[in-house]
């Protein structure tokens, strides 16, 4: 099986997404996930730190500060999208998509 936790290091994810008050315009966002398993988040002109840990095939963040927003979604296949994305958790915001970059 492969070791997320390991080949997960140093990649970059993105995508797209919404404030539950403001459903109709989706925002960008990048993740970079680095060796000591923290998180750098830039969307919407801000950058939020937190930690990522991977439990099985489940990638999880978790931001350091405010809400503490926790969320999660599956790794596929491929290694190189999320599905199953959950709510984040407190509700705040919603998650379109999360997919590595090349």
């Amino acid at each position: 099986p492969v070791n997320y936790a390991e080949t997960l290091k140093g990649t970059i994810w993105g995508g797209k997404y919404y404030n539950i008050t403001t459903t109709l315009i989706q925002i960008s966002y990048s993740i970079k996930l680095n060796s000591s398993n923290f998180f750098e988040w830039q969307g919407g002109g801000n950058t939020f730190p937190g930690t990522w840990t991977v439990a099985g095939k489940q990638l999880i963040f978790r931001f350091n500060a405010g809400a503490k927003n926790e969320w999660r979604g599956e790794i596929n296949d491929n290694g190189n999208e999320l599905k199953n994305i959950t709510v984040p958790v407190p509700d705040g915001f919603r998650i379109v998509n999360c997919v590595k970059n090349p």
